[in-house]
C-alpha cells in the first residue's frame, strides 16, 4: 500500500510540473508571437512617436484637430499593441517608443491641454516686446492668450471699447510673423464698412515689416456673401443699393418716415415701441437687486412712462420736423384711446419691484 500512495504522489506531481511547463511555454509564445506582431509594425510605431515629438515641439500651438487626426490615425496601431508589453523578448529602444506611444495615445486630452498652457507662457514671453510695441499701451493678457491660442474654432467675447480691433490685428500679425500663414491666407471678416476699413489699416500699421501685407483681404459679411455668390454663379448678380451702407440706411428712414405720416397704426406702433421696447425684455427673476431692474428697463412707473411718450413725441415734431406725425402732442397721447400710458403701462409691466 505505501508504494502505490508513493506512485500516486508522483503522478500529482507530474501532473502539475507538466501543467505549469505547458504554461510557461504557452506564455512564451504568445510573448513571441506579440513581439513579432509588433515588429510588423515598428515602421509605423516609429512613424507615431516621430509625430508625437513633432506636435510637441513648441513651435506652433496643439489644435483639436491635430488631436482628433493623431487618434484617428493611429486607432488601429493602439489596438495592435498587447497589454504587458514591456515583458515582449525586444530591444530596449523599441519598448521605450511603444511607452511613448502608448502613454501618448491614451491621456492625448490631458497632455494636449497641458502642453497649450504651456505654450501660451512661453509665447508670452519670447513675443513680449512683440506685444508691447504694437500699440501705445501693452495688450493685456487677455488679449494676449487670444492671439496666441490657435484652435479650430475661437470664440473671444468682449464689450465694446474693450480692444477687439486690435486682438484680431494682432493675431494677424502673430500669424505672418512666425510663419504661420501669407497675407492671400487670411480673411478677415467685420460688419461695417468703417469698421473693414479701420481693421485693414491697423493690420498695415501691426504688419509694416511682413511683405505683400497689403493682400490681406477684409471684407464686411455682406462682401463675402457676395463674392461667394458671384463665384458660384452663372449669371451676374447685383447688391442691393449697390452696396452703399449709407443708400440702405437712407432708404430705411425714409420709408420710416413715410409710413408714420400715412400709416395711423404703425404710427401708433413706431411710439409705442420706442417709449417701451428698446430694451429687450428680461424675466424679473434673472435680476439680483432692484437697482439692477431699474437701469435695465428706462421706465419704471406711470410718470416716467409719461414723460417719455413725451421726449419720443416732441423729438418727432420738433428736432424731426421732416417726419413730424401729424402735429401730435402729449396731451394728445394720453388721451388717445390706443395710446393710453396707463394701459401701455400695465401690458407692459406685470409687476413693479417696489
Amino acid at each position: 500500500m505505501p508504494g502505490h500512495k508513493l506512485v500516486d504522489i508522483l503522478k500529482i506531481v507530474f501532473l502539475c510540473i507538466s501543467i505549469i511547463g505547458i504554461y510557461f511555454v504557452y506564455i512564451g509564445w504568445r510573448r513571441r508571437k506579440g513581439a513579432q506582431q509588433v515588429l510588423r509594425h515598428k515602421d509605423r510605431i516609429e512613424e507615431a512617436v516621430l509625430r508625437i515629438e513633432e506636435l510637441l515641439l513648441c513651435e506652433k500651438y496643439f489644435c483639436f484637430n491635430d488631436e482628433q487626426l493623431f487618434v484617428k490615425t493611429n486607432q488601429e496601431l493602439r489596438e495592435l499593441i498587447p497589454a504587458g508589453f514591456q515583458e515582449l523578448p525586444l530591444q530596449d529602444n523599441l519598448k521605450n517608443q511603444l511607452s511613448r506611444f502608448v502613454q501618448f495615445f491614451d491621456s492625448i486630452k490631458t497632455v494636449r491641454q497641458q502642453y497649450n498652457n504651456d505654450f501660451v507662457k512661453a509665447e508670452t514671453e519670447k513675443f513680449a516686446d512683440f506685444f508691447n510695441s504694437l500699440e501705445n499701451y501693452p495688450l493685456s493678457p487677455d488679449q494676449i492668450e487670444a492671439i496666441i491660442r490657435d484652435e479650430d474654432n475661437n470664440l473671444v467675447i468682449a464689450g465694446a471699447g474693450t480692444g477687439k480691433t486690435t486682438t484680431i490685428s494682432a493675431k494677424v500679425a502673430y500669424l505672418l510673423k512666425k510663419g504661420l500663414a501669407t497675407p492671400e491666407e487670411l480673411l478677415i471678416i467685420s460688419f461695417t464698412k468703417n469698421a473693414v476699413k479701420e481693421m485693414y489699416e491697423r493690420c498695415l500699421r501691426f504688419c509694416k515689416d511682413i511683405p505683400e501685407v497689403e493682400k490681406l483681404d477684409v471684407r464686411t459679411f455682406n462682401s463675402f456673401g457676395y463674392f461667394v455668390n458671384r463665384d458660384c454663379s452663372k449669371e451676374e448678380l447685383h447688391v442691393a443699393f449697390d452696396g452703399d451702407d449709407e443708400k440702405s440706411k437712407q432708404f430705411i428712414q425714409e420709408t420710416f418716415d413715410r409710413l408714420c405720416n400715412e400709416d395711423k397704426q404703425f404710427q401708433k406702433k413706431a411710439i409705442n415701441f420706442l417709449a417701451f421696447f428698446t430694451r429687450p425684455e428680461r424675466d424679473e427673476f434673472t435680476f439680483k437687486t432692484k437697482d439692477e431692474y431699474l437701469k435695465h428697463y428706462p421706465v419704471n412707473n406711470l410718470k416716467e412712462a409719461q414723460v417719455c411718450l413725451k421726449q419720443v413725441v416732441d423729438i418727432y415734431n420738433n428736432q424731426r420736423p421732416h417726419m413730424s406725425i401729424g402735429n401730435l402732442t402729449p396731451e394728445k397721447v394720453h388721451n388717445n384711446h390706443h395710446l393710453k400710458t396707463r394701459r401701455l403701462w400695465k401690458n407692459y409691466f406685470r409687476k413693479i419691484i417696489t
